[in-house]
């Protein structure tokens, strides 16, 4: 995602197309709802902010990305520090 993010960038930049990329880590949906009692302390345990992050967090990253006409070749690790560790 990360190498497609900036080949993209740099291909279609010089034509005023931003190119940008959200990772989100493990969000509060239905499928982390639906995890087991241990994989789901498992998970938690593992993120630095010891919590999932929310939906309303990821569309916050995405407008701000929408919104900033510089922001281009951006990768947000939304993970709460999991990517870190």
């Amino acid at each position: 995602m990360i190498g497609l993010t900036r080949s993209l960038s740099a291909e279609v930049g010089t034509s005023g197309i931003r190119i940008n990329a959200i990772l989100p880590g493990y969000i509060e949906t239905q499928m982390t709802e639906n995890m087991s009692p241990e994989a789901r302390s498992q998970a938690l345990q593992a993120i630095p902010l010891n919590r999932f992050g929310r939906a309303e967090e990821v569309a916050d990253a995405a407008a701000f990305l929408a919104k900033n006409a510089y922001a281009s070749n951006c990768v947000l690790n939304l993970d709460g520090g999991l990517s870190s560790t």
